[in-house]
């Protein structure tokens, strides 16, 4: 009903679930898949998350308000853009080429793309 209103002011409200959850069940659909890397993921972002509402306390436990935290992570998506991994970078090739192309090979290593005599 809420997004039927909404709908009609022209902003479809998002078709996200509005309900919570613990850290210890957390759901395997929602991103980060499991209790240890929620945890994990609760650590690094606290602050943030709590700003926008997304993790309440209920006695000693943590609990997630679902909506607001998947209003959270859609914002994170603009944040990979700036994302600059080694590993991607080392798939694509480009160190492995920049290696190549040194002159100082350490001693005993072949350089990349030499064939060694030893055959």
């Amino acid at each position: 009903m809420a997004s039927q209103k909404s709908a009609k002011r022209g902003t479809a409200a998002p078709d996200w679930p509005a309900h919570s959850w613990s850290i210890d069940r957390w759901p395997v659909t929602i991103f980060p898949n499991s209790p240890s890397r929620a945890r994990y993921l609760l650590r690094e972002h606290r602050r943030e998350l709590l700003e926008k509402g997304a993790i309440s306390r209920v006695g000693r436990q943590l609990v997630i308000v679902g909506d607001r935290y998947l209003r959270w992570l859609e914002a994170q998506k603009g944040r990979a853009r700036e994302f600059n991994n080694g590993a991607a970078r080392m798939r694509s090739g480009r160190v492995a080429r920049s290696v190549a192309t040194t002159d100082a090979a350490p001693p005993g290593l072949p350089v990349i793309g030499e064939q060694s005599e030893e055959r």
